[in-house]
């Protein structure tokens, strides 16, 4: 049954969402899939073997599915590696060379990263110090902990291995041990390109892929099997991640595009006080408006924008396609006094297309209807406040993605 059902799903089913912990009405573990046009199933994890992602790629997407797991917390001695393409991972140093950096992942999954892929790494407990340890105009520059704060070091960066990294400045080449390092930037070659984006010799579909702990990877879909996912990377040896560690596989290619891997420019004052109070909310993209995880209806995601309302967020260079996604006021308000109301509105060429009813705090997110996009040129996704004071006013667009089917 479980295979006939995969082969029907194999013209239909745009990507996969992975939740092992999730359960059927049987109570087995079981993985959800939705098309493109909007369709979803859900069918059984155990003993589930896919050898790709349909056999039509062009119509691939994913569905967040409710997850119970405890996301782990970072061990002592952890970095954020974030990558030019935009993807990053939480691990452990594994190995280091001139040319690469190999991080063990949650799962225990080692992953291995070229150089010139790597456009930061920062020590997990200085995450939050970005705005204090800027990068550089050009160059590289490390960001050495002193008794006294922090010291940069700019430079060329030499490589790495097991003790540190090495950097060579004015004085000449220096190691810094991996206790004292703070955060590196890596300046990015010009005209690199790395993210899949079509099909590989092989016909195997871009994906980008969420796990537990928030770290994204972009790859080509190598299939599920034996209770792994295995990724394929170009140049790079392919990762066998645990389904377990897995929240959402994601087609990732110009048949769908997520608002927030896009450009947007935020419109009014960021400032609900007024700039002397120094309170600016912007928009965050797949983090809530007060940097967390995305929380709504009880659960995390991965995709989406958080904003505090009143926000209006636009978008240019549309192309067609069908905006799908929901929206809810965040989680993270429900341990506050301010419950938080608000409205939603999207609006194609200055004409409102859909509107919300006012929403509340811990009320289920609301799915958008499939708003065609068409001919339009500007695509405008706007919140307001609503029947009580804005203190609580965080909003999320969840999932907001243009597709093609």
């Amino acid at each position: 049954m479980l295979t006939r059902l995969l082969t029907i799903l194999s013209t239909l089913v745009l990507a996969l969402s992975v939740h092992a912990l999730s359960t059927t009405l049987q109570g087995e573990p079981s993985v959800r899939l939705e098309s493109l046009d909007g369709s979803r199933v859900s069918v059984p994890l155990l003993g589930m073997e896919v050898k790709t992602m349909g056999a039509s790629p062009a119509r691939m997407d994913f569905f967040a599915v409710k997850s119970n797991r405890a996301v782990p917390a970072p061990r002592p001695g952890s970095f954020e590696l974030t990558l030019h393409n935009g993807d990053h991972v939480l691990g452990e140093i594994a190995l280091g060379s001139e040319e690469s950096l190999a991080l063990q992942l949650s799962g225990g999954a080692s992953a291995e990263f070229a150089i010139e892929e790597i456009a930061s790494l920062f020590s997990v407990g200085h995450v939050q110090d970005q705005s204090v340890l800027p990068a550089p105009e050009s160059g590289d520059r490390l960001w050495r902990i002193t008794p006294g704060g922090f010291d940069p070091l700019d430079g060329f960066l030499l490589g790495f291995d097991a003790s540190g990294v090495s950097m060579e400045g004015d004085l000449g080449e220096r190691l810094t041990p991996w206790t004292e390092v703070a955060c590196l930037w890596i300046e990015a070659l010009e005209g690199a390109s790395f993210a899949p984006r079509t099909a590989d010799v092989e016909g195997r579909s871009p994906v980008a892929v969420d796990l537990v702990d928030g770290s994204r990877l972009r790859g080509y879909f190598g299939g599920i099997g034996e209770g792994l996912l295995r990724l394929e990377r170009t140049g790079r040896a392919g990762l066998k991640l645990a389904l377990s560690t897995i929240t959402h596989v994601a087609v990732d290619d110009d048949r769908q595009s997520f608002l927030s891997d896009r450009k947007w420019t935020e419109a009014g004052s960021l400032s609900l006080f007024g700039d002397g109070f120094g309170m600016r909310w912007p928009a965050l993209g797949d983090k809530a408006v007060s940097g967390g995880r995305l929380r709504a209806g009880g659960r995390e995601w991965a995709r989406g924008l958080g904003v505090h309302a009143p926000s209006q967020l636009q978008f240019g260079e549309l192309s067609g396609g069908v905006l799908r996604g929901a929206v809810a006021v965040d989680d993270s308000v429900l341990g506050v006094p301010a419950k938080g109301s608000v409205t939603f509105q999207v609006i194609l060429d200055g004409k409102i297309v859909w509107s919300s009813p006012e929403l509340t705090s811990g009320e289920a997110p609301l799915a958008l209807p499939a708003i065609k996009i068409g001919d339009a040129k500007t695509l405008e996704l706007k919140v307001d406040v609503a029947s009580d004071s804005f203190m609580g006013d965080r909003a999320d667009w969840l999932e907001m993605r243009i597709v093609k089917p």
